[in-house]
């Protein structure tokens, strides 16, 4: 199904949005922040452990053949393998967030990003703070019809942009400046009622 494209003016100068069409309407997106080059060191430090740590298992496994330790072994091939995957995700590539919007059809994905970056100012013990942490959520298609409105407000001292989706409470552009967010809602909002 062919789709009109859809043209946005006033995005805010130096904005990281970007604009591409295509059959399924017009898509905006944008970068996830990421830790940058402090995520390689950080896999590259936990790459001489992983190497400590095999040999740790080499030498439980040799124990293992002489008749004991199957519970110790068990426990540190589960950590082998979490910590594999933690360094997965260290340096797979991010996906830009992005929302699409389509003819009858709103799809946002979250995009992905290895980990979210560590905020160095942010006190340990304030309640926002939050570990580096990988982010897991999933795309999201709702009919135009069925889409509720799109809301700007503040959390605290921060803007949020979102949607509700049922009983959930969906954030767009979380890494996006204030003024690209405001801009953002006026287009969500323009093409939800046209």
């Amino acid at each position: 199904m062919a789709t009109s494209t859809v043209r946005f003016s006033g995005k805010p100068k130096g904005s990281v949005i970007e604009e591409r069409d295509d059959w399924e309407g017009t898509t905006l997106y944008w970068r996830l922040p990421i830790s940058g080059v402090l995520r390689y060191g950080t896999a590259a430090i936990d790459a001489g452990w992983m190497c400590l740590f095999a040999f740790g298992w080499v030498m439980v496994a040799a124990q293992l053949a002489k008749g004991g330790l199957i519970g110790w072994l068990g426990a540190w091939t589960i950590g082998g393998v979490w910590w594999i995957w933690f360094q997965w995700d260290l340096i797979r590539p991010s996906r830009p967030e992005s929302v699409t919007l389509g003819e009858d059809l709103f799809v946002y994905n979250p995009g992905a990003s290895p980990v979210e970056p560590v905020q160095w100012n942010a006190p340990r013990q304030s309640r926002d703070w939050k570990p580096p942490r990988p982010r897991r959520r999933k795309k999201v298609a709702v009919a135009k019809a069925e889409l509720g409105k799109f809301v700007i407000d503040r959390v605290g001292e921060r803007q949020r942009l979102s949607f509700d989706l049922g009983a959930d409470r969906i954030e767009i552009g979380e890494s996006l400046r204030e003024p690209e967010r405001e801009w953002l809602h006026a287009v969500l909002d323009d093409w939800r009622r046209s």
